[in-house]
């Protein structure tokens, strides 16, 4: 069991837990589209930790864009990894469970982001 400390250690910034999001996601290094699948047809684009798709079956117009947070529970947070790293560690760390309430005072968020 990692303690906050080690957490923290090992998570120093938001820059480390992308590249440990990006590694459980995708372990081979290789990003693949979240819709079709494939990776043959997937490249980076300029804005960093953000892909493109042109294959037709995912697209509806456009190349379809997405980021290293589609398809987790991170997709549409405003909150830095970092923080969210935090509140998943004492979630799982806690014997009785954490609250809602107790998560919003800590993160200074709304009750229904917490």
């Amino acid at each position: 069991m990692m303690t906050l400390r080690q957490l923290m250690a090992t998570f120093p910034n938001d820059e480390a837990c992308r590249e440990y999001l990006f590694f459980r996601r995708w372990p081979d290094g290789i990003v693949r589209c979240p819709r079709c699948g494939k990776s043959e047809t997937v490249y980076n684009i300029a804005l960093p930790w953000k892909w493109e798709c042109p294959n037709p079956e995912c697209r509806s117009g456009n190349a379809y864009r997405f980021s290293l947070y589609v398809g987790t529970i991170f997709e549409n947070t405003k909150y830095p990894l970092k923080i969210w790293f935090e509140v998943l560690w004492q979630i799982l760390n806690s014997k009785k469970g954490v609250s809602a309430k107790q998560i919003q005072r800590e993160i200074g968020s709304s009750y229904p982001t917490a």
